[in-house]
């Protein structure tokens, strides 16, 4: 019953299942890998700018009883720049990607199976563009989202097998999206609008080791602001990480 109960919290707060403690109180630190394919569009454009990249997870989770509270940070390690030639200009371009995510959750369990959370969470990708051709000069664009989101979390124990794990959540957010070209060529702006987004998760999560436990899954998430030409972001994520009690 513990074991059911607490993984179930992990779940929802983005974490994976091991053996749990007999207290009330159990602190929880994880570490994943993600391997992430993104797609960013506007409605009225011919290009899609679809970048894939790793990226490292750590977070904390604090649960309490039927309560818990967890953060996480997800950061891009690595991806491979795309290079190009502009057939206006025959100026040839670098283009940089990265990618943070910062999420604060809060979460309640409803019974063995499910539980509902809520949170905070902000997300930020950056695209730098170096141009050289008559002139050298470097376009710094990026687009941020933030604001509370909510969900539903559900998950169920297969014996000491492990535990399959799946959650849905939905966010209201401010989306905002800048452009800054270096050395006075080019328009600079900065516009924002309502952005709503929707993510899906499944994971596998299993002890390893007394405290130790291992969780791989994958998520889906996208954003859209309307405001800004149907602006659209969305990624999909394969993950694999441990966790461990403390």
């Amino acid at each position: 019953m513990r074991r059911q109960i607490l993984t179930l919290i992990l779940i929802a707060a983005g974490l994976g299942t091991a053996q749990a403690a007999e207290d009330n109180v159990t602190v929880v630190g994880g570490l994943d890998f993600g391997f992430k394919d993104m797609r960013l569009d506007f409605a009225s454009a011919d290009d899609v700018f679809n970048p894939s990249f790793v990226t490292i997870n750590p977070s904390i989770v604090l649960g309490y009883k039927s309560f818990y509270a967890g953060l996480s940070y997800d950061k891009s390690i690595s991806a491979d720049p795309a290079t190009g030639l502009e057939p206006a200009s025959n100026s040839g371009f670098v283009t940089d990607y990265s990618r943070t995510d910062s999420t604060f959750t809060l979460g309640y369990r409803l019974n063995q199976s499910f539980s509902v959370f809520a949170g905070y969470t902000n997300g930020a990708s950056k695209i730098t563009v170096t141009t050289a051709g008559v002139a050298l000069f470097v376009t710094d664009i990026e687009y941020t989202e933030t604001g509370p989101f909510a969900g539903v979390a559900y998950g169920k124990t297969f014996g000491d097998k492990g535990t399959l794990g799946l959650s849905v959540g939905y966010a209201q957010l401010d989306g905002e999206l800048k452009r800054t070209v270096h050395r006075n060529i080019g328009t600079n702006f900065d516009v924002k609008g309502d952005t709503t987004g929707l993510s899906y998760g499944v994971t596998w999560s299993g002890p390893l080791t007394g405290s130790l436990g291992y969780r791989v899954g994958l998520k889906a998430t996208q954003y859209k602001t309307k405001d800004l030409d149907d602006l659209t972001e969305r990624y999909r994520s394969f993950f694999l990480g441990i966790v461990n009690y403390f």
